[in-house]
């Protein structure tokens, strides 16, 4: 009677030993991938969040930072820009204008800044001004929609360059710039 119980209690501890390490494991693993997200500075050397565009036509966006992973859907418009939230060392977790999150590989996007023209919500054309106040000469006209490439932003303006003109904007009428980019 005494050896069975024994031989019970021994396999009994080795399986809560050999679920313990498994559950140990699988705890490092996580925290291994939330790290890998979070400490970002350490694969490209920039700040998290940023601002970036696509830098294709086609961008698959995926669920999780491999090809492992299934596209939630693609993007199909190039210079289309994005906020980088978190990165691995291949991939970026980005967000668009509508709050879309998802992983696309880092070679799909580009460092060259564009902003979306968003418009005050009445779909009205915006102005590029020739100066950054609200008074200033307008030069053009944007249409909600428009993808326009980024300069620089000043306080509350960014200057934006088209082919055809450029001008500043009020920053609250694009999207992909931060509200402290630029604030002197």
């Amino acid at each position: 009677m005494d050896i069975r119980r024994s031989r019970y209690f021994s396999v009994r501890f080795e399986t809560r030993r050999l679920i313990a390490l498994m559950l140990l494991a699988l705890g490092a693993a996580a925290l291994l991938i939330q790290s890998e997200a979070r400490s970002a500075e350490s694969f490209s050397g920039y700040p998290v969040p940023r601002f970036v565009s696509l830098g294709a036509t086609n961008v698959n966006v995926r669920t999780g930072p491999s090809k492992l992973h299934p596209i939630k859907w693609q993007y199909v418009r190039l210079g289309l820009p994005v906020e980088v939230i978190a990165e691995t060392q291949e991939w970026r977790h980005i967000r668009d204008s509508h709050g879309n999150e998802g992983w696309v590989f880092h070679t799909l996007l580009d460092g060259r800044r564009t902003v979306l023209i968003t418009g005050d919500g009445t779909n009205r054309p915006v102005a590029l001004r020739e100066q950054p106040e609200g008074s200033a000469l307008i030069i053009a006209v944007a249409e909600p929609g428009a993808l326009i490439r980024l300069e620089e932003c000043r306080k509350a303006w960014c200057w934006l360059a088209a082919p055809e003109a450029q001008g500043w904007v009020h920053r609250s009428l694009v999207w992909g710039v931060s509200q402290t980019e630029g604030r002197d």
